[in-house]
Formats: structure tokens, sequence, C-alpha cells
């Protein structure tokens, strides 16, 4: 068996050359062959299985963080039985739980099913959004901040994430989308603010709001986050659950993530200047795009808020995941565009640089 300690090495590795070797085929002068296939789903669906083994069936460790506590929580409940609890916090995960262990199934089992929704839903989402490009989405949406840690720490938040994305893909097949933001709020229930965040920008939208007040709210929260005004933090908390009261409500407790964070304000910031001004400066015409920069720049807003809260990067992950995609979407759209085939360029080798200056100079 592979040692935990070695999994964040492999994985680097696995995305830094899927990367590389995926990005040779973007090169200006290979693209003015219009006929040339980019998508290599082939590819991309042999990366999601094998990411689907690997890390589904990786050791209980420590190095995993909460898998410990799942570990241990599961040993509880190994035998006892069964019964479908409509009034658990998170609907489908904790059930699943539930069911895995009363059927004394080994919890790498469940490991192993919670990883096939993340890797198996991620894939779904790029390749109906990237129907030409799916292997280069997939591959920078592993290169993302929050990508290896939500796959193998934070799995409820990473399975959630990946079904919310397969929500916004098919936002034109409401029925599905629905069922899918469901299934999201189901496996984990802070998934109610960038499901919020969707529903307000969807009613924005058929309004004709103009984004720029996105963009004024967001300017807000992080004046309220600088001068350190917790007003509408503690108001949160307030209207809350039990648990979120708690995240909301806790001050700089030991080995807890808190306070104001230049750094991950500055990562949050990219996507949406970047955005903005392409479609500003370009005339970018794209609801799609329209809908998830309005839906990431409200629930980073509200991160902001809340930023002085206990595992504040918990708060910014739930904009973060639609990170990656909102950096390449209007690139890899008019890809055959010599200037945004440079732009694609510096976007993808920029969130690659990034992903391996925090895994192996900053942590």
């Amino acid at each position: 068996m592979i040692s935990a300690k070695l999994y964040l090495p492999i994985y680097i590795f696995i995305v830094t050359i899927f990367t590389y070797a995926t990005m040779i085929r973007y090169k200006p002068r290979i693209l003015l062959f219009r006929h040339l296939n980019t998508s290599n789903k082939s590819t991309a669906i042999f990366l999601t299985f094998f990411l689907i083994f690997f890390i589904g069936f990786r050791p209980i460790s420590g190095e995993f963080d909460d898998m410990g506590v799942y570990d241990e929580y599961y040993s509880v409940l190994l035998g006892t039985r069964f019964y479908f609890d409509w009034n658990a916090t998170n609907i489908i995960f904790d059930n699943l739980l539930n069911f895995f262990a009363s059927n004394y199934y080994p919890i790498d089992y469940f490991f192993f099913t919670i990883c096939a929704l993340d890797f198996g839903f991620l894939y779904w989402a790029c390749a109906k959004l990237f129907p030409n490009d799916t292997l280069l989405a997939f591959v920078v949406y592993l290169a993302g901040f929050i990508t290896f840690a939500n796959a193998t720490n934070g799995i409820k938040a990473g399975a959630a994430s990946s079904a919310f994305l397969v929500a916004l893909a098919y936002r034109n097949n409401k029925p599905l989308s629905i069922l899918m933001i469901l299934i999201s709020y189901g496996l984990h229930h802070s998934m109610i603010l960038p499901i919020c965040a969707y529903i307000v920008t969807i009613y924005a939208m058929k309004r004709k709001i103009d984004r720029k007040y996105y963009l004024y709210f967001w300017f807000f929260c992080f004046a309220m986050a600088a001068l350190h005004i917790t007003f509408f933090q503690n108001l949160l908390a307030g209207q809350t659950d039990a648990q979120g009261a708690r995240y909301l409500s806790a001050k700089g407790e030991d080995l807890v993530v808190s306070g104001f964070r230049p750094d991950f304000i500055l990562y949050s910031v990219i996507p949406i200047f970047l955005g903005y001004y392409i479609e500003k400066t370009y005339k970018l015409k794209s609801k799609f795009f329209n809908c998830i920069w309005c839906t990431y720049t409200l629930s980073n807003a509200m991160w902001l808020l809340c930023t002085y809260a206990a595992y504040t990067n918990r708060i910014a992950a739930l904009s973060w995941f639609i990170y990656p995609i909102l950096l390449i979407y209007p690139f890899l759209l008019y890809k055959r565009n010599l200037l945004f085939n440079q732009f694609l360029h510096y976007s993808v080798y920029g969130h690659l640089g990034f992903f391996l200056f925090m895994n192996i100079i900053y942590y």
C-alpha cells in the first residue's frame, strides 16, 4: 500500500504532467487546424477512474485530517440498525454513512463511494461545459487550490461542490439542475450559500441587473472585513444551525484558520477582476459566464463578511470551487483567437504555478 505521505506528491506529479502534456495541443499553430480534436474525453475518463481508485482506497491516516474522525465515528456505528433519518444534517451523506456502517461494509467502501461521486460529477460537469476541451478543463480543475483537500479531507464539500457544478452545467435542463442542487445540499448543507447566490443571480439576470452591483457589494464586504466589523457575521450566526453558529461565533481557537487573510483575498479577487475586465473590454456575450461570475462574486463576498469565523477557509471554499471553471471559460470559448489563446496559456500555467507554490513551498 502506498504511504499516506506520498499521496500529495504523486497527485502533484500527475496534475503537472497532464497539464503540460495537454497544453501542447493548444499551441496557436496547431489550433489553425480547425478539425483537430482537443477534447480527449477518453483520457479524461481514464484519469477520472484512476483518481477514484487511487484516492478512494487511500489508507486511513491522520495525514488526511478529518479522515481519522470519520473512521472513529464509523466504528461506533458498525452494526447498528439502519433507518433513514430525515432530520440528518446532511441528509444524503449522513444516511449513506449510516447505511454502509450498519451493513458492516469496510469504511474503505464508503470513502471510495464518496470519491466516485466527487470525481464522477466533476468529469460530468467538465464534459458538458467543455465538450471540445474536456481533458484540459478537468486537469485545470485538479490543480485547484482546494481540489485535493476536498477529495481527501473535506469529502462532503468535495462531492457536494462537484454535484453543484453539474447543476450549473445543466442549467437549461431545469428538472436535472434542480435534482443536482438537491443532491449537492444533501451531501453538504453548507452548500446553501452558493445555492442562494445562484438563485439570486438567476433572478437578477432575469431583471437585467448590471454586474457592477455585484462588484460594489464585494467591495463593501471587503471594507467590512478590513475594518474588522463583525456585525454581519454575528447576525448570520443567529440565523444558522448549531454547527454554523459555532463556526461563525468562534474567536481564534488553536489550530483554527481565522482572521483577515490578505493571501486568501488576493487569490479570490483574481477571477472577479479578470472576468469583469474581459467581459467589458472584449464584449464577451455569454450568459453562462455571466451566471458563474455573479454566483462566485456573491458567494465570495459573503465569505468576506465571515472572514473572522473559525475555519474561514472552509467558508471561502464555498466560492473557490467555481474558481477553475471561471478562470478558463472565456479563453476556451474563443481559444482560436490568438490573443485569447495566449490568455489561456497564462491562466493555465499561472493557476498551476500557484498550485505548486502553495503545496511545495508555502505549506
